[in-house]
């Protein structure tokens, strides 16, 4: 059985790791899922960016073909601590997406699916067996420019 379309010679693997910066993006999907240690659950954010062209970690260009990705983990167990309040995040999330401010219901997924918004990223430089990638550390309302993209965007 062939798997591959085509010769796997001149084909790179892996995934684009960008530069840290803003990203215009569209949330994919929003999930709750159990987290590893069993003891909660983490809400998954999957991003897709807009951006046609982007600027990867090594300061390359390169053209984004709709499959350039982003995951967000927000823990959603509060942690006194820590001071970690898992809301923060989510209210972040969800006034980049247009929830006012004030809201006072329950935030449902179907509210943030499809919003497009400007995506804060990190670059991660790989350390202890992981290699590179991106953190997202927060999130925007979009600019003008990522709700043109998003209106635009043929992914």
């Amino acid at each position: 059985m062939k798997l591959n379309t085509k010769s796997l010679a001149g084909v790179e693997y892996g995934f684009v790791v960008l530069s840290t910066g803003s990203y215009a993006a569209r949330i994919k999907s929003v999930d709750l899922k159990p987290n590893k240690d069993k003891t909660g659950n983490n809400c998954v954010v999957v991003h897709q960016v807009l951006d046609r062209t982007v600027t990867d970690a090594h300061g390359k260009v390169v053209n984004n073909n709709g499959n350039i990705q982003f995951t967000r983990w927000v823990g959603m167990q509060p942690n006194d601590e820590k001071n970690y309040d898992p809301d923060r995040s989510i209210k972040e999330l969800a006034v980049a997406c247009g929830v006012p401010e004030d809201f006072d219901g329950d935030l449902d997924s179907s509210m943030l699916v499809g919003k497009v918004v400007t995506v804060k990223v990190a670059y991660k430089e790989a350390k202890d067996g992981f290699a590179e990638g991106n953190d997202v550390k927060g999130w925007l309302p979009a600019t003008d420019e990522a709700k043109a993209l998003g209106a635009n965007s043929p992914f």
